[in-house]
């Protein structure tokens, strides 16, 4: 039974050491390139380097020409800007234009308004005066104005009244009332 104990001695301090030792040789050789293991797989790490280079060259060129993008972006903003304040600031010169233009259209609305209530007055005057009467009158004022009062008076009255005119007046009158 001494034989077993030496072969345990033997294996202990002679083969395993040798074992180990030839394991780590190969992961040491294998890792340097010196020899090819298959199940360790060496990475040429200046590929990667290379390789990772290129891409961050594309990245910066990517950022680059984003970064020109978003320059002439802004700059079609900023002047997109200009024109929306040149365009409100004529819309409300227009809304004041306009705002002017109401107001003298009211204006004249009540010029209109308080002529015609003037041409009704003298109508109505004219109208219950005697024909030779009222074309006494009539006959020293403009034909526009005797027109423009013999509208708001009944076609019998203005009948009358014409009748009691001059004639060629009162034709001149008719053939500007037509």
């Amino acid at each position: 039974m001494n034989s077993v104990p030496k072969i345990k001695a033997i294996f202990y301090i002679v083969i395993v050491p040798l074992l180990i030792g030839s394991v780590i040789f190969t992961l040491l050789a294998g890792s340097l390139g010196l020899i090819k293991i298959p199940f360790l797989k060496i990475t040429d790490h200046n590929e990667q380097i290379e390789e990772l280079n290129k891409q961050i060259l594309s990245y910066e060129d990517t950022i680059e020409s984003l970064r020109k993008v978003i320059e002439n972006q802004k700059n079609e903003i900023a002047k997109i800007k200009q024109d929306y304040i040149k365009k409100e600031q004529e819309l409300l010169n227009r809304e004041k234009e306009l705002k002017e233009f109401q107001l003298q259209l009211e204006a004249w609305e009540e010029n209109i308004k308080s002529e015609q209530q003037r041409l009704e007055n003298l109508a109505k005057n004219f109208s219950q005066m005697r024909a030779k009467d009222a074309a006494a009158i009539l006959t020293h004022m403009p034909d526009e104005e005797i027109i423009k009062i013999l509208k708001f008076m009944t076609s019998q009255k203005v009948s009358e009244i014409l009748s009691a005119l001059d004639s060629q007046r009162a034709a001149a009158l008719i053939l500007r009332m037509m």
